[in-house]
């Protein structure tokens, strides 16, 4: 077993233990604690966690042409597809059912996800998956049902035809699909795949959702079919996905598909697929280079993986009718094993520790509440009367003062902020300069009317922008101090003000307010709580110009643990100003396209400025967003405490009372216990 094995295994013991630990909360509540009232939400929560934590779940996101085989490719990575027989004019023709709809009309298809489950009685994801659905009009998801027909997961994926829209339920046909989703309890990966619109959807929620995919992927496939090679007509999205590379690092795997449909043998008696697979890496050489002009071997890797999901279906289908070697022979030459293979050793290696201490963290926030909860009421049980009396008085003082910070915390923290978010701004006028210095003379010298020299130029301006960004005296190197500082500040303050309010001086400050709770992950607040966030984040940037679409982006890059919100923030800025307009479609001449081209650089510079500083307002604001939470909460739990203390008073020492601190000392001892696993889990 090695290190990342012993970790998973860790996490998976522990968060079981948390799981029975969480679930014996109910059988307290006869002792009114004041626990909190989502005990619920947050034991399901503690259990996809531990799913989580077994299954490694990653999100691929799958990029490339209309009909370049995306949806059948999915369907077979998760061993959805399958072939049946199907007579037709005395003939028998092969047709292959799949989990998502295949060779999509370019004009319709919807983004559309499958995504491993456990099993589960409220769900059952079991056969072909179980089909939910959002449309355009909201953020909720609708359950349409299990192993729906093909032709219905047709009509929600593809339904823009009046024809095929009435497979749908009557309720949705005349609703606009935004995405759909198959959820699955038996798949071949642990990994959310996530089949995006061909390049060029004409949709606009589906442009903004491939945005969000694109943020929230951890790696992409990037799918050509085998009967066709790369052009110039994949330039651009090839582009802005080595321009994203650039950006985050994240890793892109590339496949020809369909090479069953290929197989026809060249004058070097090689498959003609082969072909096709040495163009395209030739194509990937030449386009996606660094700026010494060599391939961008971090980009390429080993060039494209050939596959062929049919030929896996056809012999998975001869070994069911009893032909065990051809079906073996089909297997092998389908290569799809192979492409699983480097999908997994693509998501043990890239998860791994940060998976673990994620999880971990993410956990640690959810149980600390409930042990603060408990821990205080034993210390209360455990005080004599008399100590009671002297703490009593002070209450209602702490109250007030607690209730006050909660007025006032928030536009305090706001104004430290604003002043941390300028100090990090202050190098911005260095940019413009910058990439004029280091673009200008290639830029003049390269015909930007040929796509491939247009790309290897903005490809560079790309790494330019990263590499001035993350120099040690760039942007990014300045709000990681300030953010970190930022953070400090908060948690002090946030630390001071519960202290103050705390009736108990045996109490320990650690347990009052850590980290883990200040940065709790995205998923545990509320739409209200995240509505305010981005309300105090589009404070923070209202003297700038309005926030658009670009930024909507930027927000989507930053969900996750605020810890790693800074990497997020050059994500934001640097890839934000692919929504300028470079190229002016009606210039004529060559000169004045390249004086064009070096007049936006002020531009850019200015529009990443402005993503800088407004990425940068979300990640402080969902600190303070945090911070205003925790303290209401202890406002809240304060006011409870007084009235125990007050009924402790009135009710001395009694055998029930002595009964209460038995039962509640060892789920203490248990808590304490497992916040230091997952805090030590956290820190891997």
């Amino acid at each position: 077993m090695n290190e990342i094995e012993r970790l998973k295994m860790d996490i998976q013991l522990v968060l079981g233990d948390a799981e029975k630990w969480l679930g014996a909360m109910p059988s307290l509540a006869d002792m009114d604690l004041g626990l909190p009232p989502t005990v619920g939400k947050d034991l399901e929560a503690v259990r996809r966690l531990r799913t989580r934590a077994a299954s490694s779940l990653i999100n691929v996101a799958l990029l490339g042409g209309f009909s370049s085989g995306k949806s059948f490719l999915v369907s077979g990575l998760q061993g959805g597809l399958a072939l049946t027989r199907v007579m037709s004019d005395d003939d028998v023709s092969d047709k292959f059912i799949g989990l998502l709809p295949s060779a999509p009309i370019p004009t319709t298809a919807c983004p559309a996800s499958v995504v491993p489950v456990d099993a589960s009685p409220q769900v059952d994801a079991s056969g072909r998956g179980f089909l939910r659905v959002r449309f355009s009009d909201t953020d909720q998801w609708e359950d349409i049902g299990t192993s729906v027909l093909p032709p219905v997961v047709a009509a929600y994926a593809m339904g823009d035809d009046s024809d095929v829209k009435l497979s749908r339920k009557e309720e949705h046909w005349n609703r606009i699909v935004a995405e759909i989703e198959i959820l699955v309890s038996e798949s071949l990966l642990p990994a959310k795949l996530y089949d995006l619109p061909g390049h060029g959807s004409p949709d606009p929620i589906h442009d903004q959702i491939i945005r969000e995919a694109m943020a929230d992927a951890d790696c992409f496939i990037y799918v050509s079919t085998a009967s066709v090679s790369l052009s110039d007509a994949d330039l651009e999205l090839i582009g802005y996905l080595h321009r994203h590379h650039v950006n985050t690092g994240k890793r892109v795997v590339w496949v020809v598909t369909a090479i069953d449909r290929a197989m026809e043998l060249g004058l070097d008696n090689r498959p003609a697929w082969t072909a096709t697979v040495a163009r395209n890496n030739r194509y990937l050489e030449d386009n996606c280079t660094l700026l010494d002009g060599k391939p961008d071997r971090g980009f390429i890797g080993d060039g494209f993986i050939a596959v062929s999901p049919a030929s896996e279906a056809r012999g998975k289908f001869s070994i069911s009718e009893g032909n065990e070697a051809a079906g073996r022979r089909l297997l092998a030459e389908s290569r799809m094993d192979a492409l699983r293979r480097t999908l997994s050793t693509m998501i043990e290696r890239d998860t791994g520790r940060r998976h673990v201490a994620a999880i971990a963290s993410e956990s640690r926030a959810l149980l600390f509440p409930y042990q603060r909860a408990l821990s205080e009421r034993l210390e209360t049980e455990r005080l004599p009367v008399d100590q009671l009396r002297s703490q009593l008085r002070d209450l209602g003082n702490q109250l007030r003062d607690l209730t006050l910070a909660v007025d006032t915390t928030d536009a305090r923290l706001g104004d430290i902020l604003d002043r941390r978010i300028k100090s990090a701004r202050q190098g911005f006028r260095r940019l413009a300069p910058h990439l004029r210095e280091s673009l200008e003379s290639e830029i003049l010298s390269a015909d930007l009317r040929k796509p491939r020299q247009a790309n290897q130029i903005e490809v560079h301006r790309t790494r330019v922008i990263r590499e001035w960004m993350t120099s040690p005296t760039g942007p990014l190197q300045i709000w990681n101090w300030e953010l970190e500082a930022f953070t400090s500040e908060v948690l002090t303050e946030v630390r001071t003000a519960v202290l103050a309010s705390h009736p108990l001086s045996e109490f320990r400050s650690s347990q009052v307010i850590d980290i883990d709770e200040l940065t709790a992950p995205k998923s545990q607040r509320s739409n209200s709580d995240t509505q305010d966030v981005v309300q105090r984040a589009v404070a923070v940037v209202g003297a700038l110009t309005p926030i658009g679409a670009g930024v909507a982006t930027a927000f989507g890059v930053l969900a996750g643990p605020l810890l790693l919100i800074p990497a997020g923030v050059t994500v934001a800025a640097t890839l934000a100003y692919a929504g300028i307009t470079y190229r002016k479609k009606n210039a004529t001449s060559l000169d004045l396209l390249r004086r064009e081209w070096i007049a936006e650089l002020d531009e850019i510079a200015s529009e990443v400025e402005r993503l800088f500083a407004a990425a940068a307002g979300l990640a402080g604001s969902e600190i303070i967003g945090r911070a205003i939470a925790i303290l209401a909460g202890r406002r809240d739990q304060l006011a409870h405490s007084l009235l125990v203390v007050q009924e402790r008073i009135e009710q001395p020492e009694t055998a029930t009372r002595q009964d209460l601190v038995a039962r509640l000392d060892p789920h203490c001892r248990d808590g304490e216990e497992l916040i230091a696993q997952l805090t030590q889990l956290a820190q891997v």
